[in-house]
């Protein structure tokens, strides 16, 4: 079987890399990454060129190319990272969810993609495999504050205050000297009725 020959669509990859970056012609980029992907349509880069720079029509087409860089190139970290980014950009929460949960089995030790994936699992109202997704963070990485402060709302919002005043108990031993920790638990102690402590 015949097989295309990869060489042009480097040539109309590089040229619209050119385009893009020196001239700031993005309408001629746009043409040559097309060109380069008309030419082989599993040249990767050209997708992945096209959907970072904003040149699509819509969230769904820029879904598409995302998800056709993704496909394409499996391995690739930032085409993965992406196409999840382009989801969420899109309003796709659902079709995020997994995406999310396999950059955290291939790159376990980004934090990022947690706090991602619990923003995700709220959104789709899944708050308590949010909570537990923060607390396998926390046994990971031990206390980020973002991360911390996630789960201290979570735990709020699915009316679990004795955790979450645990949890703002154990933020204050680690950091005494931070009134903005002592805020945050007599925040809470006044939300369980604890007005002395509070």
């Amino acid at each position: 079987p015949a097989y295309p020959d990869s060489l042009p669509s480097v040539w109309f990859y590089t040229e619209g890399i050119k385009q893009q970056t020196i001239t700031g012609d993005t309408l001629r980029a746009r043409k040559l990454f097309a060109e380069a992907i008309r030419r082989d349509s599993n040249y990767a880069p050209a997708y992945f060129e096209l959907v970072s720079n904003g040149m699509y029509a819509s969230p769904e087409e820029a879904v598409e190319l995302a998800g056709r860089a993704y496909r394409l190139d499996t391995a690739n970290k930032w085409y993965h990272q992406f196409y999840g980014q382009t989801l969420v950009f899109a309003g796709e929460y659902d079709r995020a969810v997994p995406v999310y949960r396999s950059l955290i089995d291939r790159f376990p030790k980004e934090p990022d993609f947690y706090r991602i994936l619990a923003a995700l699992y709220e959104q789709t109202r899944q708050p308590a495999e949010a909570v537990a997704l923060l607390d396998s963070a926390e046994m990971r990485f031990g206390r980020i504050p973002v991360l911390s402060a996630m789960k201290r709302r979570l735990l709020v919002a699915t009316n679990q205050i004795d955790k979450a005043v645990v949890e703002a108990r154990a933020m204050v031993e680690a950091a005494p000297y931070e009134a903005q920790c002592h805020v945050v638990l007599g925040d809470l102690y006044a939300i369980a009725k604890k007005d002395s402590l509070a």
